[in-house]
């Protein structure tokens, strides 16, 4: 298992950061930059030697920051001209098209209840080599609904499409969604906020994980304080 550290808050903050402030572009400090590179050549080695990969971004609780995480390293990997699609499974409150100042509906929801088609409701990004499925309509029954018969089907449409599938999800020790999916994907990639994360809560998302035997491809450590 590998540690990878962001260093996403690099001191300085003085006034609220808006989402898109969140996202890698060419404004981003170099550090930042360089630190998902480091996390893009790791998650690359422990993953399997296949053409396609799917990996579930997870956190143990919420405001860990997986969402700016996920998006971020699909972002880092398509960079390399790899094909790269970015799947938002939280179905209760999603986080991905906020980020992208998008519209999240139809899409991933909306697909399950068969009320779309796959293809109709994966969008194309700004990043070349990025697209995003997004979250679509809530639903009353998400669990459900990421459980079906339906969902292993877009999962596996999905793997042949695509060279890297990352999936959003919900923290692990708040609903069983990320349980849900993590034992039918390649890896789990698991975020820890140093400011939030307390070690117990880390300890229960990773039993949850290894109970199903998830393959945990490592931890990424998010909101590390530094020094001027």
């Amino acid at each position: 298992m590998f540690r990878t550290n962001p260093f996403w808050k690099l001191k300085k903050k003085k006034q609220e950061e808006r989402p898109e402030d969140k996202i890698l572009s060419e404004t981003t400090p170099f550090a930042v930059r360089e630190s998902y590179k480091a996390l893009r050549t790791n998650l690359a080695f422990s993953l399997p030697n296949e053409e396609h990969r799917t990996v579930v971004v997870t956190s143990a609780y919420v405001a860990e920051g997986k969402s700016t995480s996920c998006l971020n390293t699909a972002i880092t990997f398509a960079e390399t001209g790899v094909k790269v699609c970015v799947v938002d499974c939280d179905l209760r409150k999603p986080n991905i098209a906020k980020l992208c100042m998008q519209k999240g509906s139809p899409g991933l929801s909306n697909v399950l209840a068969r009320f779309n088609k796959l293809e109709d409701v994966i969008r194309k990004s700004k990043y070349p080599n990025l697209d995003f499925l997004y979250s679509g309509d809530i639903p009353p029954n998400p669990a459900e609904l990421l459980e079906s018969a339906e969902m292993d089907r877009v999962l596996h449409i999905l793997a042949e499409k695509y060279d890297y599938v990352f999936i959003d999800t919900p923290p692990v020790n708040v609903v069983t969604d990320a349980v849900l999916l993590a034992g039918r994907v390649d890896g789990v990639l698991l975020v820890v906020n140093q400011q939030r994360t307390t070690r117990a809560e880390l300890g229960k998302a990773v039993s949850q994980l290894e109970f199903i035997k998830a393959k945990i491809l490592g931890v990424l450590l998010n909101d590390i304080k530094t020094s001027e």
